[in-house]
């Protein structure tokens, strides 16, 4: 006797004559077709990962940021912009009032006046879909659901929730530079113990 699961399988397949889908009571929904095509970037003027430079990929120059935000809580408030640079994994941290586009990128104009920015890689985030306004070095759109395109960033952000949980209802900028210190001056594994900060290649990330 066949299982119940074999005998629906049949039925959606086809293989019992006279029965099909529509005869069931409760017919399984079907999930919906989705396209393999990779998407254009959502942001203007944005790149598709795929098109990043290898010298960026393999990490052997400066400057080149993944960008995020870590969110406090979801109410409507403060949030946590992070950029973390792919070779040295220094980060930066900044306390932006929400999580709007024009938030982000008041934030932006102000960090890279301290900091060598050479290109960013975004998520498709609405926040990040307008940082051609603030910013003009190549912006980079990571693939939608692929988080480890942006791997370092993400690293980063785990430590940062060491400090800011989620549900996390107030932070001063005092305790966002705290953290950014503490980061920077991790001891890493991938750099033989050294932390980011005493990297030579740090002090030619400030401007």
């Amino acid at each position: 006797m066949p299982s119940c699961t074999t005998i629906y399988t049949w039925v959606y397949k086809g293989w019992i004559t006279g029965i099909s889908r529509k005869h069931l009571l409760y017919p399984r929904k079907t999930k919906p077709i989705t396209s393999t095509e990779k998407r254009p970037p959502r942001k203007a003027n944005a790149l598709s990962i795929e098109q990043r430079p290898q010298e960026i990929n393999e990490r052997k120059e400066i400057g080149h940021f993944e960008i995020d935000l870590v969110i406090l809580n979801k109410k409507r408030g403060q949030q946590l912009l992070t950029l973390t640079d792919r070779k040295t994994r220094y980060e930066i941290i900044r306390l932006i009032p929400d999580k709007t586009a024009q938030s982000v990128n008041t934030a932006l104009t102000s960090i890279q006046q301290d900091y060598l920015i050479r290109s960013l890689t975004a998520d498709n985030g609405s926040e990040f879909l307008r940082l051609d306004e603030a910013i003009t070095c190549p912006i980079y759109d990571a693939h939608p659901f692929s988080s480890y395109e942006r791997g370092s960033n993400e690293n980063a952000n785990r430590l940062i929730r060491r400090w800011f949980p989620k549900g996390t209802t107030t932070v001063t900028p005092n305790e966002v530079t705290a953290v950014e210190q503490w980061i920077n001056r991790y001891p890493r594994k991938l750099f033989n113990y050294v932390c980011p900060y005493d990297l030579p290649e740090v002090a030619n990330l400030l401007l």
